[in-house]
């Protein structure tokens, strides 16, 4: 895991539920598993960092959003969105994913 990632456990412990109780209440709420939901958060922070600095590494993007290396980072990326990474902060007619 990247640096600075937090475990189920930890985010249940907090608000005094079991594991099984927020992936329970997560997939209630928003109709996704607690795995698909974070990949949901992490892309659209990514998106929001690919268009807003323009200067910031790939891989920073990546590192930033809790992905291993730029390679895994990129392949999740198309895989939700079609296009890679660099491909999208390239193209001006894309708005924000």
């Amino acid at each position: 895991m990247a640096s600075g990632s937090v475990s189920l456990e930890a985010i249940a412990s907090q608000m005094y539920i079991t594991r099984g109780q927020l992936t329970r209440r997560v997939k209630a709420i928003k109709g996704m598993t607690t795995q698909q939901y974070a990949m949901k958060v992490r892309l659209t922070h990514a998106s929001n960092l690919l268009k807003n600095n323009i200067d910031m590494a790939i891989s920073e993007v990546a590192f930033r959003c809790g992905f291993e290396d730029a390679t895994s980072f990129s392949r999740a990326f198309r895989r939700k969105y079609g296009i890679s990474p660099s491909e999208y902060r390239n193209d001006d007619n894309l708005i924000d994913i």
